[in-house]
């Protein structure tokens, strides 16, 4: 009975020693510039670990509503050392009826291990007993009340409440970069949530080194990196592993190759142009060019350098291919790839509505005397010659004439499936002509934290409240906080959201 008793003591004893902690991430007050990709935060003894999952938009963190948002297929891990346990998390998110995303319900977020619950429309929690848990947004639309779109998770700040154990070994260090095969130079960064300790490495079997600087990946080829962690008067931690390839681009010689080996080689394969392009139109996140045999092609993305038409850029771009429902593209290209522009010139192609074919997709064309016309589920344009479909890209904030109206417009030609469109770019009025369009060819677009202006003349940049801002003399990038407004140009205004 005595043993009893005092076996019993012992354990109420063990529990007191362990005592509960809590750590407040507000990231409202971390400092991240606005557009900053987050791998990984450390507060205290909390670590947040962020990753893609195979996403081409990373979790980010935006000063607008101040919070890291993260995507389809995103994950964040949440660790604490080896002998503490987690048993709360309370993460307050974004005010889903002022952002334009998407809250789902708790099954778009799987957790493991523990449960996450959903607390209304700016709320979630997650319960369980461990040193750590993912929390992963499925890549899947949400059709439920309110919105419907992809399911986005936003965190504003968060509360982590966990149980302080007696630390007896090391926490596995974590890296920063997810395994497998990149187009480019990597660099691996390693990180230990235990306190104090000293990060061991070797990389592709070489001598044992401590870890004080990112591990560059530079050339092509494999790599392999063993990493464990060590402190005085506790346990190594195990030995992770990470494996890593660096592979050259497939390399083409013009975009009908390039086409052709995208439609070969498998998903995710980076190609490199080794010929020159000519840009024939700038849209927000649509580059339209040609090559010298005059073939088109759209090159996708907000990261490419601010080109004006008629520009050559050099041989060297990197991206990956994609065939979006018959419209083929180049998406997301490696920035830095880009070279600096030779000017030139590009005229645009006049074309009659009913003679597009699919021969002409990605092409920039000028359409004369077309009528526009709105029926219940399409809109087309008809110069006599038969009707193409009209298809609004809503970046591009373009204002089409009233139905029935006569028209030229400027636009670029694309197909969803099986179906040819074009994307208006510019209306004017019927008969202006192609030199209408080239005299006055302004572009506004934004990129996070900036708006970039293609201008041959002044413009001036007001907030919401009608306050100049900036003023900009050709072609400028103008830094502006998050938020509304209005650019005013020699032949355009444009109301713009910058992020």
């Amino acid at each position: 009975m005595k043993k009893i008793l005092l076996s019993a003591l012992m354990l109420v004893a063990g529990m007191s020693t362990m005592s509960a902690a809590e750590e407040v991430l507000d990231f409202t007050k971390m400092g991240y510039e606005n557009g900053t990709a987050v791998t990984e935060i450390t507060q205290g003894a909390v670590t947040l670990t962020f990753t893609d999952g195979g996403n081409s938009n990373a979790p980010k963190y935006y000063t607008s509503g101040t919070s890291v948002r993260m995507y389809g297929d995103n994950t964040m891990t949440v660790a604490v050392p080896i002998g503490s346990t987690l048993k709360n998390v309370s993460f307050v998110l974004a005010d889903k009826a002022t952002t334009d995303w998407v809250l789902a319900d708790a099954s778009f977020y799987p957790v493991e291990p523990g449960t996450l619950t959903i607390d209304g429309t700016t709320g979630a929690t997650w319960t369980g007993n461990a040193a750590e848990f993912t929390l992963t947004v499925k890549n899947e639309k949400w059709g439920g009340p309110g919105k419907t779109g992809n399911a986005q998770f936003r965190v504003v700040s968060m509360t982590v409440t966990y149980d302080e154990g007696e630390v007896t070994q090391c926490s596995a260090p974590k890296f920063s970069l997810e395994e497998g095969a990149y187009y480019s130079a990597q660099s691996v960064a390693l990180t230990c949530n235990t306190d104090g300790a000293t990060i061991m490495y070797k990389l592709n079997g070489a001598e044992e080194t401590a870890y004080t600087a990112p591990i560059e990946l530079k050339e092509v080829g494999k790599y392999t990196i063993e990493a464990y962690a060590k402190k005085d008067g506790i346990d190594n931690s195990e030995t992770v592993t990470a494996t890593y390839e660096i592979k050259a681009p497939v390399e083409v010689s013009s975009i009908a190759e390039f086409i052709m080996s995208g439609e070969a080689e498998p998903a995710g394969t980076a190609f490199k142009w080794n010929f020159p392009v000519t840009v024939t139109a700038v849209m927000p996140s649509y580059t339209y060019v040609v090559d010298g045999e005059g073939s088109p092609m759209l090159i996708y993305g907000n990261q490419i350098p601010t080109y004006t038409k008629g520009d050559v850029i050099p041989a060297g771009i990197v991206g990956n291919f994609k065939n979006y429902n018959n419209l083929y593209e180049m998406e997301y290209p490696v920035a830095d790839t880009f070279g600096e522009a030779t000017p030139g010139s590009y005229d645009y192609v006049t074309m009659k509505s009913g003679e597009i074919t699919t021969s002409d997709i990605n092409k920039v064309i000028y359409i004369s005397n077309a009528t526009y016309t709105e029926g219940e589920s399409t809109k087309t344009l008809d110069d006599g010659s038969g009707a193409i479909n009209v298809y609004y890209q809503k970046a591009w904030e373009v204002d089409g004439p009233t139905s029935g109206e006569k028209c030229d417009v400027l636009c670029a030609v694309a197909v969803y499936k099986e179906t040819l469109q074009v994307y208006p770019m510019q209306f004017l009025p019927a008969g202006a002509g192609v030199d209408g369009v080239v005299a006055n060819a302004s572009v506004v677009r934004t990129i996070d934290g900036a708006i970039e202006i293609v201008s041959e003349g002044a413009s001036v940049v007001y907030n919401a409240a009608g306050q100049v801002v900036a003023t900009a003399n050709g072609t400028a990038t103008v830094n502006v906080p998050a938020g509304f407004y209005l650019v005013r140009t020699a032949d355009n205004v444009v109301k713009v959201l910058v992020k």
